[in-house]
């Protein structure tokens, strides 16, 4: 299950089954962590959609690939529960996108990993908000 967040920052979107406005898509398995990070994304100006696992991810990011540049950044957790989240992460490297992956872990040898795996930048947990979002503006071109 997802959940798209609309903003004004961005013209109405037409109803599809993801939000082809969402400049973030987050994917977080603990769903506490990922509805707070996108009320923040959203505090900010940002539209975000989220997924709870990989294979919801790749789906969504399937249905993007027919909405160019968009999303805009992958906040992705790399421990995830029922997925290995390196083998996910490479998958969306072999979508072919040039959407910026941006790992989450509290591990920082996972980190690591991610980043051999295609991650464009890390983030670990626990991270400060404001640390969260540097990087996001970072990682998520205007």
């Amino acid at each position: 299950m997802h959940t798209a967040v609309k903003t004004s920052r961005n013209a109405p979107c037409s109803a599809r089954s993801v939000d082809p406005c969402a400049d973030v898509l987050v994917v977080e398995d603990n769903p506490d962590l990922r509805d707070l990070i996108v009320l923040l994304l959203e505090d900010e100006g940002y539209t975000a959609e989220s997924a709870g696992d990989g294979a919801d991810a790749l789906r969504l990011l399937a249905e993007y690939r027919v909405e160019p540049g968009r999303p805009r950044l992958v906040l992705f957790d790399m421990p995830m529960a029922l997925v290995q989240g390196q083998s996910v992460l490479r998958s969306i490297v072999r979508l072919g996108s040039s959407v910026p992956v941006v790992a989450m872990s509290d591990d920082p040898m996972c980190l690591e990993d991610a980043v051999a795996a295609g991650a464009w930048d890390t983030l670990e947990k626990p991270f400060d908000i404001d640390v969260l979002l540097a990087v996001v503006r970072r990682n998520c071109p205007e």
